[in-house]
Order: structure tokens, then sequence, then C-alpha cells
């Protein structure tokens, strides 16, 4: 996997397999469904400078894995975005620099994967929380759905009957000694 060592305040995040490792300045992540292919898997770590996550108008993520520090997204594609150290990130959802729009909403890690995965943040430690549905709208909103528990049972359970032989009794009957 390429490792891309980012000095460019604006990167559009477009080569499957790169990592984009920050440098000390601030940088810029664009996640544009545009630029990216189906099936890539792009990781972005920077832990210097102020660094931002761009979300633009249109991106459909189907799920999203989030813990304390880090969030991986799945992109209607099939994409997935890993971002390392996201709580050191600004999420800035419906801007697209690249298209000349400067309007979006600036969030927290905690305020990303609240209002726009629809997730609680864990805490350093705790199982991943995971996400659903959620498309990133013009106005830096979202309307982030549940996802179906996959452990679910489809079926309710059964209940055995009260008056059901127990014990010694119940191995008898059944010639059982």
């Amino acid at each position: 996997m390429p490792i891309q060592n980012t000095t460019e305040s604006y990167v559009i995040a477009q080569t499957a397999g790169d990592t984009y490792n920050g440098d000390e300045s601030d940088q810029m992540y664009s996640i544009n469904p545009n630029h990216l292919g189906g099936g890539e898997t792009i990781t972005i770590v920077d832990q210097g400078g102020n660094n931002r996550i761009e979300l633009v108008a249109g991106l459909e993520i189907v799920s999203s894995i989030v813990v304390a520090n880090e969030a991986q997204l799945t992109l209607s594609n099939g994409a997935v975005i890993n971002i390392r150290g996201a709580d050191t990130f600004t999420f800035n959802v419906g801007q697209n620099l690249a298209a000349g729009d400067t309007q979006g909403t600036e969030k927290s890690f905690a305020e990303f994967a609240q209002d726009i995965l629809g997730v609680t943040m864990p805490v350093a430690g705790a199982d991943p929380a995971e996400g659903g549905a959620s498309t990133v709208n013009d106005d830096g909103t979202a309307s982030p759905e549940t996802p179906e528990p996959t452990d679910a049972p489809t079926e309710a359970p059964t209940e055995e009957p009260t008056d059901a032989p127990t014990g010694g009794a119940y191995r008898r009957a059944n010639g059982c000694p």
C-alpha cells in the first residue's frame, strides 16, 4: 500500500490503496464520490496541524464503524475510507471547495458521528459503534438510518411447556436410564 506524504493544503483523496499521511501543516482531505472508484480503500492519517475532512454533498455512506479515535466509512460504490486519529479532525459537511462551494457545516468528530452517522461516540476501549446509511446534504445535514442488528433472532423464541416432565421422570419417559 503506497504512502502519500501530503504537504498540500487541499487533498482530493482518490487513489486506491493509498495512505495519505499529512505533515505538521493544516490540510483538508476531500471525500468526493466522483473521484473514488468502486471498491477502493483509502486511509487518512494526519496528526499534525489543524486538519479537516471535507464530505461533499451527495456523498452516500452505506455503513460506518466508529471507535473513540477512528472511523471507517463504506460508501455506496463500495469504496472504504479509513480515518485514523479522527478525533483530531474537524469534519466539514456539505462543502466542496474543488467546485467552488465554500459553504458547509463544521463538526467535531463526536458531532459528526452523532449527526451524520447516527451513532453515539464510544469511549476509548469500548465496542465499536456501527452506523447505517446516510447521505450528506448540501446544507451540511444528513438523515442517518439506524442499521438493523445482525445478531437478532429471525423468529420469536419458543417456550417450553411448563408442564413438561423434567429430571428423572423425563429421562424414564423417554427410555433413558
